[in-house]
């Protein structure tokens, strides 16, 4: 008996498996090779753990590099009107 890691809304199964060495067990084939079209094989390796954690960082590193605005009412457009 094969029990899958989750369901999907649409009723797909879903197996998720981590690592270069990672592999459906026994059962796990067994389902697969009845249901096909029903069931789905998430392979994840370390490269996509760095590969993900590198976007969000570069997301994150972009927005506090930019200039913030003031909110003092002391920006450059009210001192050269004389305000």
């Amino acid at each position: 008996m094969a029990i899958p890691d989750h369901q999907t809304a649409s009723g797909l199964y879903v197996e998720a498996k981590f690592g270069p060495s990672a592999d459906l067990t026994k059962n796990q084939k067994k389902a697969f090779s009845l249901d096909p079209d029903g069931f789905r094989l998430d392979h994840f390796l370390p490269q996509d753990v760095g590969a993900a954690t590198a976007a969000i960082a570069s997301n994150l590193a972009m927005t506090a590099s930019r200039p913030r605005a003031k909110t003092d009412g002391s920006s450059p457009q009210n001192r050269s009107r004389g305000r």
